[in-house]
């Protein structure tokens, strides 16, 4: 996700140095900078996506690792319990 940024970003550079090329009719370099600068927003509106989704799995990923080690740490109490006979699960009450 982040190299797809960092492509859009030299893409969005690289458009700005050819907007300096003016070679041809007015007509064809007044298209050519309305292509550019359309394809300049998109580029930019895709890279937005990119950081947004990107920081969505970074978050996801967080939440996983985070839900994973509470339910190893639990089932680590739990498998304590059981090699030692005897003693009380977690919680419990004896009566």
């Amino acid at each position: 996700m982040v190299r797809a940024g960092e492509l859009l970003d030299d893409v969005r550079a690289k458009m700005s140095q050819e907007a300096a090329l003016r070679i041809g009719t007015d007509e064809l370099v007044s298209a050519a900078d309305e292509f550019q600068q359309k394809w300049r927003y998109g580029a930019e509106q895709i890279g937005k996506g990119v950081e947004a989704t990107a920081e969505g799995l970074r978050r996801t990923h967080d939440a996983y690792a985070s839900t994973e080690q509470a339910f190893t740490d639990a089932l680590n109490k739990v498998g304590q319990s059981i090699a030692q006979p005897g003693a009380a699960a977690p919680g419990a009450t004896i009566a």
